[in-house]
Formats: C-alpha cells, structure tokens, sequence
C-alpha cells in the first residue's frame, strides 16, 4: 500500500481531522485493471457518472464504431471536481517532464490547455484568459528571459492554487519597450487612471513582475514595480526601504481595484522578524496562524540565519491588509520539508485533506520560494506559498495555464 491523494467519504475525513493524521492510504490489493480506449460522462443534480470501456468497429460495417462500456463510477460533484484537478495537474506535470501530449490550442498554451482543462472559473473564464494571452503577447514581443513561479493560498475553508507571478530584468529591455509593457497592462483592464504613474516608474524599476490569481468569485490581475535597493548591502547602512509599488484589480471589474506598498525590512534577525509577525498577528482569533507562522521561521532558520531573509511588509490602501513576505531561496527547501508546518495548515482552516492532497503530490518536490501571511483584506488571516520558480525564454511558456519571483 502507498500514500496517495484519493477522495474520501466525510466520515473518514472527520475521523482523519479528528486524529490529527493527514495521509489517506490507498489500498491496490484488490484493483481491477481496465485500458480503457474511451470514456463518457453523464450529469446530474446529484452525481457525475464515468463510463470506461473499449470501441471497436464491428465486421461487415466500417462507417460504425461500438463503445462497449466495461465501468460505471458515480462521483458526488465535488468529487468530480477534486478529480478533475488531479488529472489536470498530473498531465501538466506529466508533459512539462517530456511527457507525449494531445495538441495544443494555438489560442492556448501549456500542459493545461492541452488536457482542455481551464484554469479560470466558468464566470470569469474568457475575461480572465484573454487578459492573461495579453501578458503573453507582450512577453514574446520582449524576446526577454523571465521568471516563473506559482503559489497557493490558504484561509478558513479556502484553499486558492490556481495563481502565477512572473518577472523580468528591465535591463534586458529598450525604452521604446516600455509602450509595449504599458499597451499589455491597458489589454489586461488596468484602470486608466494608473496608466501613467505606472508607465513613469519603468525608468526607476529594477525589476517588473506580472501576476493573476483566481479568486472564489473571479480573478485579479497584478502589475508591480521592484525598485534598486538603496544602500550598498552593508547592514549598518540599510533602513526600511520601498521595493515593491503593486497594481491590483478584478479581471472582469477594474473598479474594484487596490495600491499595494512593500517595504523591506533588511538584515532583520530571526528574533526581529517574528517580533514583527506577532505584532500583525495579535488577538486570540489569530493565536493558531501566529502558530504557524512561529513553526515555519523555526524551520527555515535551520537552514539559514535570520539576516539571510528577505522580510518585507504588505499595506494597501482602502482595505485591512497588513501582512508579511520572507523570501527563503537560499534555504534550499522543498515544499515536503514544511509538510509539518502545512498539516497543521489545512487543519487550522479547516481544508479537505484530499483536496490539499490532490494538490500537493505533484508539486511537493518543487522548491520553495517564499512564504507570505498575516491579515487578508477581510481582516482574518491567511497563508500563502511561492514555490517552483524557473527561468524561462519568450515563446517557451510551459504552464501559461493560470497558474517571479516575487512580490504577492
């Protein structure tokens, strides 16, 4: 027997949570193998139904073809969705390894829309998708290197792993570029009122970084600018300084939209930056995150020292946000090395062991990048985990499919 991300029936669910154990074992010793050669699906109010079987085409009538079903599984809808994100996953991962694949839609591209599977939420699909082939068309229009990294976020009863970043280097661009890059952010919805102030940072920016994230009623769109660090990386010259300046609006309503700053704290000890958390994180409504957050510093910090992080701090405007981003890169971590630290995630807020499960399998011998957290727009508090960053070429995007380096 192995571990495995399956679906489960609530009660067994609630006896895992119960018992503080997060594995699902999946049991083989009984399997009957079926290679199937086609699959149908039936839906109702109640159920999906999967039909596998086998097609031949029957002697003496070449112009017909018989599907002869071997299996019928009935799934609840949820079920069918946790499903449906597994395949999604193992195929993308499956073809980003070199894996054979079906073709790719030439309005598309990745491992995602190969396998047909959309990223985006039926209501924001389209709107969402265009803006992001716009963030494509101008990164091939650049023919620049850029880097890639996906993340997922957790808080009560949500667990959101459909989101990118990507950035890139502006030294690798030409001034005449920046209209390209302001002509991207007007196809991507960003509200013109920040057309301008956005296009007069290029020239100071060290850094441009694009991002999209679905959210439970859409998608936000994301545009930052990282600036030159101010002082020499000498640690008695550094003070808190300005290093991101982020764009944030909804796909499908730029009217809903928010500036976001992030400050760096540098060359902050371990002591110094979990002082900081615990001074957003306080009140006994947030005493299990402050938790989690004291169990993830303690185990990056064994593999580098406090002053090796990068701390920054999150505010925007309108809103109750205030949360924390420590870039650990050079811990040289996978994301199974804080599987401790996620258990006790998903517990906290209390997110389907499976679901999670579906997810993190594929991904949890990625990299991890960074971990942000703290107090959401909605005041309650909230994780979020950057992994798997890569360099990338214009016009080789790999999972372009919704879903860098840094700023969240």
């Amino acid at each position: 027997m192995k571990a495995q991300a399956v679906t489960a029936q609530p009660q067994q669910v609630d006896s895992a949570r119960s018992s503080g154990e997060f594995r699902i074992i999946w049991d083989d010793s009984r399997v009957r193998t079926l290679k199937a050669s086609g699959a149908h699906v039936d839906a109702s109010r109640e159920a999906i139904d999967l039909f596998f079987g086998t097609s031949h085409i029957p002697p003496g009538n070449p112009d017909e073809v018989v599907f002869t079903v071997s299996e019928r599984i009935i799934l609840t809808p949820l079920n069918a969705k946790r499903l449906a994100n597994l395949l999604c996953r193992t195929i993308e991962n499956h073809e980003s390894a070199g894996g054979a694949g079906s073709g790719v839609d030439p309005e598309q591209s990745g491992p995602a829309a190969a396998s047909g599977c959309s990223p985006l939420p039926a209501t924001s699909r389209g709107i969402a998708a265009d803006k992001v082939r716009a963030l494509f068309r101008m990164i091939d229009g650049l023919n620049i290197e850029y880097g890639f990294e996906t993340s997922f976020k957790i808080y009560e009863r949500t667990l959101l792993s459909n989101r990118f970043l990507l950035g890139f280097n502006k030294k690798q661009i030409h001034p005449r570029d920046f209209e390209k890059i302001t002509a991207a952010c007007k196809a991507m919805g960003m509200p013109a009122s920040w057309i301008p102030a956005f296009h007069e940072s290029l020239p100071l920016a060290r850094f441009v970084h694009f991002g999209f994230e679905e959210t439970p009623s859409g998608a936000v769109c994301k545009a930052y600018i990282e600036f030159d660090i101010p002082f020499a990386g000498k640690p008695e010259s550094a003070r808190p300084f300005l290093l991101y300046r982020g764009y944030k609006w909804d796909a499908a309503d730029n009217t809903r939209r928010t500036l976001a700053t992030y400050i760096c704290f540098p060359f902050l000890s371990t002591d110094a930056i979990l002082d900081r958390i615990s001074g957003m994180l306080q009140g006994p409504e947030h005493t299990g995150a402050l938790a989690i957050a004291r169990a993830l510093i303690a185990a990056v910090s064994e593999k580098m020292a406090g002053t090796d992080i990068v701390y920054v701090e999150v505010n925007e405007e309108n809103n109750h946000r205030r949360s924390f981003d420590i870039n650990v890169y050079k811990a040289d971590l996978q994301l199974r090395d804080i599987y401790p630290q996620l258990a006790e995630m998903i517990r906290h807020y209390s997110i389907s062991p499976e679901e999670f499960h579906a997810f993190y399998e594929p991904v949890k011998n990625k990299v991890l990048g960074h971990i942000a957290g703290g107090i959401n727009r909605e005041g309650k508090d909230f994780f979020t985990v950057y992994f798997g960053v890569e360099g990338r070429f214009s016009g080789s995007h790999g999972d372009t499919g919704f879903r860098c380096t840094h700023p969240g």
